[in-house]
Formats: structure tokens, C-alpha cells, sequence
């Protein structure tokens, strides 16, 4: 499929200060050329005095579309903020695509993508939670006479890590260490036979630690060790290394969720409480909110560096003026907004726009639209 020229432009808030502009031209050969730019964002406070409150990222890359592009720059961009905060040893929160527009030259349109954040939407709180459970189970973490308490709250703070992730190798990662600190208590109350190794020249056996407890809690409960087993080969390829990750991001998700799964009904069982019966096994994170992006063509920019006159990249402005909803019963909500957009791309450009994508965490949208003016 052919490919084309994109710049996807990211911010984060807050980060670490650059000293300078930081430029990286990544030659890979052809198609898989990749360009980082990153600069300081600065505000000022009440005398006038600037201040760096953010990164601007640019990755110029080749895709087959500006989602194909998005996706390749967010791998990209996500890997540089990681070494920045290695090196820097300060926390950067994740970034937040903000633009994504072809740059091929000699173009007489181009694709171009805005996303707009902080709308003036409703959230409404996920689930519902029995508050007499929630007494029973506090009660017992803090009851001292309840067996293995100190596990038992590991592992629930390991899931509580889990579910806030948004990466699926942290998830699992997060469930894999919540399993762990159970595997003993899992071990006593299942019965589960310790495994001995052998020494190849003398013969003699001593005691191996394995996660036996949880292998056989899993198959108490499934039947069968199929997912114990193919968690353990995949907790051994993330801590060890032995294979590139990225082919296998598709299966390291779908073992998160039967694992978060086994993990709650493990803490479950050895407090003594009964799992209860839910249609949802996905857990709800609340960690996206809704979002909207803008599609549109740019035209009257051949030259693409009448787009970024005066170190800016190409952008409109987008008022939200009136929001319709309505939350439904089967907790998903449903609206309306208007939005008012201006054109702020430097003459003769200009953009056209055809479409407004919605974005929310999945499950909580059931529809949504919105009127351009």
C-alpha cells in the first residue's frame, strides 16, 4: 500500500525542561526514515516571567493514513518521553496527540486531524458497589486474626495498579505480581504439591519454588491450567526478555482480563466471601474520557511551511456553545454537541472539514454527534 509523508504533533503537561530544542533524524531506510522534534512549551506568570509548563513533540513519519501515522508516532513519541524521563529522572505524565497532517510536498490537499480534549461532557460513575460487601470485606483486612492479610492486600493493591494502566504489559505485569504474593496461600489451601528439583550429578532432590498454588487454584476454578499455563510462558517472555514484545501485545490483552479475573476470585476465596455472579468480567477504568477529533482537508499549502509560520503548527479553535445528553439506564450516555470551529491556519491556507469523531471509554457511548459551524 502506498504511504505518504505525515507530521503528528503531541503535548505533554507537565514534564521536565529542556535545555535546548532537542532534533532526532532516525535513518532506518526509506519508509521507516522517522524525525522527532521536541520543544519547551512556556507560560508566564503575573510579572511577565516565563515558566516551562510542557513538551511540544513533532514525528514526521511515512504512513498509510494519518491513523496508520498516529499509531506509528505514539509508539515513537512514547519511547523518547520514556528515555527523557529515564535520563532526567523526573516523572512525565503521557502525552496527548494533538494534530496529524500529510506533509508530502507538492500536495494540492492534504489530510489533516485535530483532537480536542477537556469537553464540556458528562461523566457518570461506572458500576455500582454494595456498600454492605465493601463493610464485610474492609472488616476483614483489618480484622488481625485474618490469615495471610499481608498477601492479601499486596495483591489487591497490585490489582488496584492493573486497572488504572493503560498499557497492556503493565496490566499484566500488575496482575502477574498480585498472583505471586497469593501463591503460598494458594498453595496451603488448595494442597497443592511443592515440586523438588534433582541434581543431574549427585541426584539429590531438594525443594523448588514454583507458583504451584496458583497453578492449582486455576485449575480448581477453570478446570483446566491452559490459562495458568500460557500466562507463565508470557510472564517469562516480558520478565526475561526472550522475545520481541510487540507481535504480542494482541494475546498479552487477552490474557488480562481472565487473569484479573482468577486474581479477584482468589482474594475471594481466601477471605472467605462468595464471588459474586457478574456479566461484566471487564473491568471499567474510567482512565479515557471523551474526546473528539476534527477531520478535514487542508488546501492552498503546496509549501508545507506556510503551515508552520512562526514555529506553530496548523490548528483551529473549537467552542463547545451547547451540550445535549442524557444518561441512560444501562449506564451509557448519549449526546449532542455543537461546536463552533475557527480557522487559524496562516493565508493561503486553509481547511475544510467533513467529520467529528467521538471517542469515550468503551461500553459508556452509545451515540453521539456533533453540528459544525
Amino acid at each position: 500500500m502506498p504511504t505518504e509523508a505525515f507530521a503528528v504533533n503531541f503535548t505533554v503537561k507537565p514534564a521536565t525542561k529542556f535545555t535546548e530544542d532537542f532534533v532526532a533524524e532516525i535513518k532506518r531506510g526509506g519508509e521507516d526514515d522517522v524525525k522527532l522534534s521536541v520543544r519547551n512549551i512556556f507560560s508566564q506568570d503575573s510579572s511577565g516571567t516565563p515558566f516551562p509548563i510542557g513538551l511540544d513533540i513533532t514525528a514526521e513519519l511515512k504512513a498509510e493514513d494519518k491513523d496508520k501515522a498516529i499509531e506509528k508516532a505514539n509508539g515513537w513519541v512514547s519511547g523518547l518521553l520514556g528515555i527523557a524521563s529515564f535520563v532526567s529522572n523526573v516523572g512525565i505524565p503521557p502525552m496527548r496527540a494533538e494534530t496529524a497532517y500529510a506533509i508530502s510536498p507538492e500536495m494540492e490537499e492534504r489530510d489533516f486531524m485535530q483532537f480536542f480534549y477537556d469537553l464540556p461532557l458528562p461523566t457518570k460513575s461506572s458500576g455500582k458497589l454494595r456498600t454492605g460487601l465493601l463493610v464485610k470485606f474492609f472488616g476483614k483486612l483489618l480484622d488481625e486474626n485474618t490469615r495471610y492479610n499481608d498477601r492479601i492486600q499486596r495483591s489487591i493493591a497490585s490489582y488496584h495498579k492493573s486497572i488504572i494502566q493503560t498499557n497492556p504489559v503493565d496490566q499484566f505485569v500488575a496482575i502477574w505480581f498480585g498472583l505471586e504474593a497469593l501463591n503460598q496461600p494458594l498453595k496451603e489451601v488448595t494442597g497443592a504439591a511443592g515440586e523438588v528439583g534433582r541434581c543431574r550429578h549427585c541426584h539429590h532432590q531438594y525443594p523448588v519454588q514454583t507458583m504451584s498454588g496458583v497453578k492449582q487454584f486455576t485449575k480448581n476454578v477453570n478446570g483446566d491450567t491452559l490459562l495458568y499455563d500460557k500466562a507463565r510462558k508470557m510472564r517469562v517472555v516480558i520478565m526475561h526478555s526472550t522475545e520481541d514484545i510487540s507481535p504480542l501485545m494482541g494475546e498479552i490483552r487477552e490474557l488480562v482480563v481472565p487473569l484479573r479475573v482468577l486474581l479477584r476470585k482468589a482474594v475471594f476465596s481466601l477471605l472467605g466471601f462468595k464471588y459474586p455472579s457478574r456479566k461484566r468480567e471487564k473491568p471499567v477504568t474510567n482512565m479515557i474520557p471523551f474526546y473528539t477529533a476534527i477531520e478535514g482537508k487542508i488546501h492552498g499549502a503546496k509549501d508545507v511551511s506556510v503551515l508552520r509560520a512562526g514555529g506553530k503548527e496548523p490548528r483551529l479553535e473549537s467552542v463547545i456553545t451547547s451540550v445535549k445528553s442524557k444518561v441512560k439506564s444501562d449506564e451509557t450516555i448519549t449526546f449532542i454537541a455543537k461546536q463552533e470551529i475557527t480557522n487559524r491556519l496562516e493565508p493561503p491556507a486553509t481547511i475544510s472539514v467533513y467529520a467529528n469523531r467521538m471517542y469515550g471509554e468503551e461500553g459508556k457511548v452509545s451515540r453521539a454527534s456533533a453540528q459544525m459551524s
